[in-house]
């Protein structure tokens, strides 16, 4: 393995640019870029809808490798956020791109970025618009800038994914400068569906983040008709103040550069969502520091390592969507995995940590999780030196999904594929554990939901004779058994709350109780609001707890409930 001065070495070797070089290019691509876009402006279509420049990419990110001079460069089109609302698409396999929805459609910006006929903002619209200004403009110029100094840049056009510029100074040398030009949109956060919002206020929660903007890109050479949610901000945050992780990111970029090859496959952005993935396992920025460049460079080679042989990589904001997938021919991935096991030195103590697999199971994918899983840990491929400390596999269901019946689902499977015996597969309600080919593992499905109760939907009743001595629930809503259970968790709080409403008060009577009663629920659900009588009846409501309490009483609450799927 290599030493802390070695990594630092090949870092100021193969990664830090020449800086008398990236100093000359600055000089030559904001006067270009400024010129471009200002001579863009004078088409009716794109000057109108043309607010700034946003900058992203490895350059911004301080993510480039080397003496590469590519520019990503977002062109912010202000379309007024109140004309348009965002929504998921069911059954999309690219579930980060989203449709745009129109609801004002007289607005004149808004119909500059739709299609005659249409009800939605069209990346198609939005890169014409911006190609058609920048052909205008580079005609104009007779594609030649002249700087100041009279020094002369030829420009060309190039098309892919984005609209490249390609700027070419004439008296600088062999090389040129790349600008990545793309129409998007700038929105709140707060416009996103709510599945997507939550999962994203979970991931700026535990990074301690708080940005409030996202990205709406428009790739018509990928999706037509919507367009892809991103979060350059959010992950430029997320990466913040972490020098050990930016190192080790770029190191692996240049060794992929250096050897080529099946590893050329391996995107950059692959290698940044690995990165994520770790950040969100150790958020703290004492964990990154430049001092620990030696495990967290080899514990990002590892992550990706796993990945490859997994043929499992989510993205941290659209859990359903594997990024490996965008390698398609197999052989690439087994190749680079292989690689990177055999050039991997002997593992640092850190690397024993558990490897922690998310996978995300809807009810058709669940033989397909089977084959992931088995891929990764039946074959003969994973370096078993990387597993020595287990796995979990940590499934995500659809809310129709039950535990149990995935458990048992998973234990025929193991019985049926494996020469594991009954005996030596450990079964908890929520979780199972066994052993193959002496790798511990554990499987843990959770149902990504959550069960929130209406806040103005309470109903408590005064102390009624009860002869049943068990607090119990009566539910009138079809429910799975996982969400049930959740019922069952809220009447043990509630009657735990009693139990000590009545050990703190002991000559309580039944209405001082039923008062101190409603303070619990108050606190629970987080009510501000004031108690008023009500003619609505226990057996109309979603679900009632009996709470018992002492002598032959009982306290009744009931309520109206919603379920909310995280997924």
């Amino acid at each position: 393995m290599e030493t802390a001065s070695d990594l630092k070495e090949r870092f100021n070797d193969t990664v830090v640019p020449d800086r008398e070089r990236e100093k000359i290019v600055n000089s030559i691509m904001h006067p270009c870029r400024e010129i471009i876009t200002n001579e863009m402006k004078k088409d009716e279509a794109f000057g109108t809808l043309f607010q700034e420049i946003h900058f992203s990419g490895s350059y911004f990110d301080k993510l480039a490798v080397g003496n590469q001079y590519d520019f990503d460069l977002n062109m912010i089109f202000n379309v007024p956020e109140n004309a348009y609302e965002i929504i998921e698409v069911p059954e999309a396999e690219d579930v980060n791109f989203l449709k745009f929805k129109v609801l004002e459609n007289n607005d004149p910006k808004v119909k500059l970025v739709m299609e005659d006929g249409e009800d939605h903002i069209s990346s198609v619209k939005m890169r014409e618009i911006l190609k058609t200004a920048l052909d205008r403009a580079l005609t104009r110029l007779q594609n030649k800038v002249t700087l100041e100094g009279g020094e002369k840049v030829l420009v060309t056009r190039t098309e892919g994914l984005a609209v490249t510029v390609c700027l070419k100074p004439v008296n600088e040398g062999d090389y040129s400068i790349d600008l990545d030009l793309v129409a998007v949109l700038r929105f709140p956060i707060t416009k996103l569906p709510s599945t997507l919002r939550q999962h994203l206020s979970r991931i700026q929660g535990r990074l301690n983040t708080s940005v409030d903007e996202c990205l709406g890109v428009a790739l018509p050479l990928v999706q037509e008709e919507r367009l892809e949610v991103d979060f350059p901000q959010v992950t430029r945050d997320m990466m913040s103040n972490k020098p050990a992780l930016k190192m080790a990111i770029r190191l692996l970029k240049a060794e992929r550069n250096d050897i080529g090859g099946p590893f050329k496959k391996v995107k950059s952005f692959m290698i940044k969502m690995v990165a994520l993935h770790c950040v969100m396992d150790k958020p703290e920025p004492e964990f990154w520091e430049e001092k620990y460049l030696v495990d967290r460079y080899q514990e990002l080679r590892n992550r990706l390592q796993q990945s490859l042989e997994t043929d499992m990589l989510t993205d941290i904001f659209f859990p359903s969507l594997n990024i490996m997938n965008r390698i398609k021919v197999p052989q690439v991935k087994s190749d680079v995995a292989r690689y990177l096991d055999k050039s991997l030195g002997p593992p640092t103590a850190k690397q024993q940590d558990p490897i922690i697999q998310f996978l995300s199971c809807s009810p058709e994918q669940v033989t397909r999780c089977h084959n992931i899983v088995f891929r990764l840990l039946h074959s003969c491929t994973p370096p078993r030196r990387t597993m020595k400390a287990g796995m979990f596999l940590v499934m995500f269901l659809d809310k129709d999904m039950d535990v149990e019946d995935i458990l048992n689902m998973w234990i025929n499977v193991l019985l049926n594929n494996t020469r594991i015996k009954n005996s030596a597969i450990e079964k908890s309600p929520t979780s199972l554990k066994f052993n193959i080919d002496g790798v511990p593992i554990g499987l843990i499905p959770i149902v990504l939901f959550s069960l929130v109760p209406r806040k103005h939907s309470f109903l408590v009743s005064a102390p009624h004779e009860n002869t049943n001595s068990s607090p119990n629930l009566e539910v009138r809503k079809n429910v799975t058994k996982e969400q049930r259970r959740v019922l069952e968790a809220t009447l043990r709080l509630y009657t735990g709350g009693i139990e000590r409403i009545e050990a703190e008060n002991p000559g309580a009577t039944g209405t001082d109780v039923k008062e101190k009663f409603i303070k619990v629920i108050d606190e629970v659900i987080e009510n501000t609001g004031s108690w008023v009588s009500s003619t609505e009846k226990h057996e109309d409501k979603d679900v009632t707890l009996n709470i018992p309490l002492k002598g032959n009483n009982s306290m009744q609450t009931s309520f109206d409930f919603d379920i909310v799927q995280y997924m």
